[in-house]
């Protein structure tokens, strides 16, 4: 879902195999997006910065995915970008748009968008506290 590490704890396998960010696209490691990025150092995590194209979205829909799948399967914690509110209003206002341009049919071909990834770490966050307070912001 993002070039982080979380705790076991709030890890959990499901949905992962649909999400393959660094096999489906270019990677660089310049804001230019002329020098590529060595893809076996992405996923080791050993180079700390990437920048690639529309990898935005896809993080997005696998968050939300993520957060149905911890719901259905009774997960009691959850990364804390999945179970930010705010994050999770941010992608869904992000897909939203992008479906509402790609009605223009030259948004996606001229599309340059940029997004840079950052290496990190992810603390967890308990289900009930979404349940609990539902304007929790990570």
């Amino acid at each position: 879902m993002g070039r982080f590490w979380a705790p076991p704890e709030c890890s959990f396998a499901e949905g992962d195999d649909n999400y393959h960010p660094f096999r489906d696209r270019e990677w660089f490691v310049d804001t230019n997006l002329t020098i590529p990025a060595d893809i076996s150092r992405l996923e080791s995590g050993d180079a700390r910065r990437a920048f690639t194209h529309y990898w935005h979205d896809k993080h997005c829909t696998f968050v939300l995915q993520k957060l149905a799948l911890a719901v259905a399967l009774k997960k009691t914690m959850v990364p804390g970008l999945v179970g930010s509110i705010h994050h999770v209003n941010h992608c869904a206002m992000t897909i939203t748009k992008t479906i509402k341009n790609a009605y223009n049919e030259t948004f996606l071909a001229n599309d340059m968008s940029i997004t840079e990834s950052t290496l990190g770490f992810m603390p967890c966050v308990t289900v009930k506290s979404l349940m609990d307070n539902p304007g929790y912001e990570n």
